[in-house]
């Protein structure tokens, strides 16, 4: 039962692993790994109610086991749930304050919560430590990268490579690369990424970006398409799938996607923008003007969405009115960033 497990994950048949795990869970109540288990396929299935209930279960019947609660730290963590993920870490942190594996883990969570200050201490401790250990220069590259030192970035990244390669290591290597303008190198790095990792999503979606700048529409999707159990894609995903579409002459499917984020996530501008952009491109200036306007309801400092308008009007042959229409934004919104150009 416990080796037919990951053949049901990896071939996508969740409900045959539910079963066998509950079954596993079953027959063993004091052994927690069906259980821990079945929370990561929760999560996996795109039911985080669930999978939080599993793990916060889990830590009920042996709150005081570090790997239980390193668990429903990691489960916090893939939710992107900073403030409860800390919380656990700096749990066991007093518990075990010799533990570096979860210092270097705490210093993770702070950087992708965007608290790099308290990243940066713990990750300085642990480099004076052991500044060659892979997991250490991970981390130092990832503090660099964030601070703009990005040749240092690359250093430690590739150091960090050299003792245990990883496809976040690769990541970080390649958007340094692309912040420092060699598209080459960055899509290079991140192919080598995802070949190490086909479910990380970042490079996925900057591979995306990539191949859609190269005019390669088809090899955009390919990647887009790469994960047919994702039932719930991210927003950016689904702009991504219909800028695809779009250059491919699919504005139907192209549309579907973009009314899906808008129906779904209203407060994402860029869905509004390329919804336009469908008219846009073949000069049908008046059906593009509902999107834009929408997309200024939500974020009024828009100038990008702004300028678009006014442009629609231009094109038209109507000045006066892309000029009246700038007007009554600053007059209506004083405080915002159009405000100030």
């Amino acid at each position: 039962l416990h080796d037919a497990l990951p053949i049901y994950q990896l071939s996508g048949e969740y409900p045959k692993a539910q079963q066998s795990y509950e079954q596993a869970a079953a027959m063993d109540p004091s052994n927690v790994e069906p259980r821990k288990g079945l929370g990561w396929l929760y999560a996996r299935m795109g039911k985080p109610d669930k999978a939080e209930e599993t793990f916060r279960a889990l830590a009920q019947m042996k709150p005081d086991d570090p790997m239980i609660r390193g668990s429903l730290a990691s489960y916090y963590m893939g939710q992107h749930l900073w403030p409860q993920g800390i919380a656990e870490l700096e749990r066991l942190r007093k518990q075990y304050p010799k533990d570096t594996y979860n210092e270097a883990r705490l210093a993770a969570t702070y950087l992708l919560s965007g608290q790099r200050a308290k990243a940066k201490d713990l990750v300085q401790a642990l480099m004076d430590a052991d500044a060659t250990d892979p997991q250490n220069c991970l981390l130092a590259g990832i503090l660099e990268f964030q601070g703009g030192q990005l040749d240092q970035s690359i250093v430690h990244l590739n150091n960090s490579m050299e003792y245990k390669p990883s496809a976040t290591a690769q990541f970080f290597i390649g958007a340094a690369q692309d912040r420092k303008g060699d598209q080459q190198q960055a899509q290079v790095a991140m192919t080598r990424a995802l070949r190490m990792d086909p479910n990380l999503l970042g490079a996925r979606l900057w591979l995306a970006e990539y191949w859609l700048r190269q005019s390669s529409p088809m090899t955009a999707l390919g990647l887009l398409q790469k994960d047919p159990q994702n039932k719930n894609p991210a927003p950016v995903e689904q702009l991504l799938l219909a800028r695809c579409y779009s250059a491919m002459g699919n504005y139907d499917l192209a549309n579907k996607e973009l009314s899906q984020v808008r129906a779904q996530h209203p407060e994402v501008v860029p869905a509004y923008y390329e919804t336009a952009l469908k008219f846009l491109i073949k000069g049908q200036w008046s059906q593009a003007r509902p999107s834009l306007e929408e997309g200024l309801l939500h974020e009024p400092g828009s100038i990008n969405l702004l300028a678009v308008l006014a442009q629609s009007y231009i094109a038209e042959g109507k000045p006066e009115k892309a000029v009246e229409r700038v007007r009554q934004q600053v007059e209506r919104f004083p405080k915002s960033a159009v405000h100030f150009q």
